[in-house]
């Protein structure tokens, strides 16, 4: 029997009839409904924030939370056992590096943040193939969508100008809006133009990275298409940096382990094409990235190497703060008070704050989490790289909206099992959930 978890193999057409009942019936749909409202969230929401005291409560760890208690209410949501085990280890051991280090700004907050957070990531839904297909088809309509308003909206500038397209200031109250975030950044060789964020997105690198993951989605799951194009153009008008390593260190990979030769070619045209118009104006946003590293206050510098120079600076300077960190939040006390251009990626940041002995069972926990019951590893992979490495995620519920029903929620040998049990041979088709190409 072939492996029910090739990621091509996700397939309505050819399953038995008991898959196409389940599909259709409504334990499926509400199972489904409530995997996807993160997914919803996370990009559509991504923006806005309820006013709680004096701070603001994200809207995607709302539909988050709403989203566990609806898989509780139908009787599809399970606590995996080893990732409770290792979150309260992990717990304790971030209170203990909080208790012992902390000797920079502690926020409360943002360490019942954390808990809030990542708590999620103990649970895993009762489906299978078929209730994971559902998913990726629903994520394929929302990056689609989320392609074409990021087109629309690049384009729009030239009819109207300014940053109106880029910001809901001055249409939505600011206690309503997350204002942390880039929104309008305006591209190096268009006097006047911004960088698409995708309208619904924070900043143009995140839009950006969801382009990167929905190449890279594409790529896995389904025969190459007119999507490939929106979608490679909508990451171009990103201008990201970000998405275009993501697609550089994945598809390569991901076209080599398929062999599949259209898509081979066509990746060796583009590459072709790069080299032929690599000192084109409009090619000079991406090839110039590399010239970041040499500056201090630049994207590139502050994403991938500033942590380095705070932990030079004031985590390595005593064996305490190697070991507990300067406490949960210390970090955003640097981000204009250093003489580099500072960050807070996701590793940066949780080694700062909590030091080795909050890092190392976080880290194992997580790693677990993403890939241990990861039903398709490659898209695992993909979405632990950026959320690692690519931004400062570690208390993103956005991020956190794409991760959970994408990968953290599913269970491997629950999907074997099912398989197994319909005693079928499933078909290595590349569409997904009837999904035409």
């Amino acid at each position: 029997m072939e492996s029910s978890l090739d990621p091509h193999a996700y397939a309505l057409r050819g399953a038995s009839a008991e898959s196409a009942v389940a599909s259709t019936s409504r334990d499926h749909r509400l199972t489904c409904f409530f995997l996807t409202l993160p997914l919803i969230a996370g990009i559509f929401l991504s923006r806005f924030a309820l006013p709680l005291f004096h701070s603001q409560l994200a809207l995607p760890l709302v539909v988050i939370v709403a989203s566990l208690v609806g898989l509780a209410a139908i009787g599809r949501l399970r606590v995996h056992l080893p990732r409770l085990i290792l979150f309260t280890v992990t717990i304790a051991a971030m209170m203990t590096a909080t208790v012992l280090g902390g000797t920079g700004q502690v926020s409360m907050t943002s360490f019942a943040l954390m808990v809030v957070l990542y708590f999620a990531y103990v649970f895993v839904v009762d489906g299978d193939e078929v209730t994971y297909a559902s998913v990726i088809a629903a994520f394929r309509r929302i990056y689609l969508i989320v392609a074409i308003a990021g087109i629309a909206q690049f384009l729009g500038q030239i009819v109207l100008r300014g940053p109106t397209l880029f910001t809901f200031r001055g249409f939505i109250p600011d206690a309503f809006l997350v204002l942390e975030y880039n929104y309008v950044d305006p591209t190096d060789f268009l006097t006047g133009f911004y960088k698409s964020n995708g309208f619904f997105l924070p900043e143009p690198s995140i839009f950006g990275q969801l382009m990167g993951l929905a190449l890279i989605t594409e790529v896995l799951f389904f025969r190459p298409s007119y999507r490939l194009f929106v979608i490679g153009l909508a990451l171009f008008v990103s201008f990201s940096g970000t998405g275009a390593v993501l697609c550089l260190l994945f598809i390569p990979l991901l076209l080599l382990r398929q062999g599949n030769p259209v898509l081979l070619l066509l990746a060796a045209v583009l590459a072709v094409l790069l080299v032929i118009f690599a000192g084109s104006p409009y090619l000079s946003p991406y090839l110039n990235r590399f010239g970041e590293f040499g500056s201090t206050y630049s994207s590139g510098f502050a994403r991938f190497l500033s942590p380095f120079y705070l932990f030079d600076d004031f985590i390595f300077t005593s064996t305490r703060n190697t070991l507990f960190g300067l406490g949960p939040g210390a970090i955003r006390a640097f981000f204009n008070n250093f003489y580099t251009e500072v960050h807070d990626p996701t590793w940066g940041k949780l080694f700062f704050e909590y030091g080795l002995v909050g890092t190392l069972p976080f880290s194992l926990f997580v790693t677990c989490s993403f890939f241990a019951d990861a039903p398709v590893k490659p898209l695992a992979g993909a979405l632990f790289f950026n959320w690692l490495l690519l931004g400062g995620y570690l208390l993103s519920p956005p991020i956190a909206g794409l991760i959970l029903p994408l990968a953290v929620w599913h269970r491997r040998v629950r999907m074997t099992a099912a398989g197994r049990t319909r005693e079928r041979r499933v078909p290595p088709a590349t569409h997904i959930a009837g999904s035409p190409a």
